[in-house]
């Protein structure tokens, strides 16, 4: 079952007798839905928000909760900087 709680709400409650259609649903099971539903509903903001152009980005993203444009914009800046302190061989600009 993809519902870890859920199934052990349901498993507790059948164990004791619960007759799913004879009696109201139990109040663990209806706390053990809703945990589920909050669960998923995470799991589905998660995936929907954009994601940070470099896995760098991603990384900071994913660890921090902070949005995408902010993290792409740091990194853009610490990259400028790094490359500004590196002495290469061609043309300055």
């Amino acid at each position: 079952m993809a519902y870890p709680q859920l199934e052990a709400a349901l498993s507790k409650e059948l164990a004791k007798g619960w007759e799913p259609n004879v009696r109201p649903i139990p109040k663990r099971i209806r706390a053990a839905v809703e945990h589920e539903r909050e669960r998923r509903l995470e799991r589905v903001d998660e995936d929907e928000k954009p994601q940070a152009r470099t896995e760098l980005g991603r990384d900071v993203q994913k660890s921090l909760g902070a949005p995408a444009a902010l993290i792409d914009a740091i990194t853009e800046q610490a990259g400028e900087k790094l490359l500004k302190k590196v002495k290469g061989k061609g043309p300055k600009h």
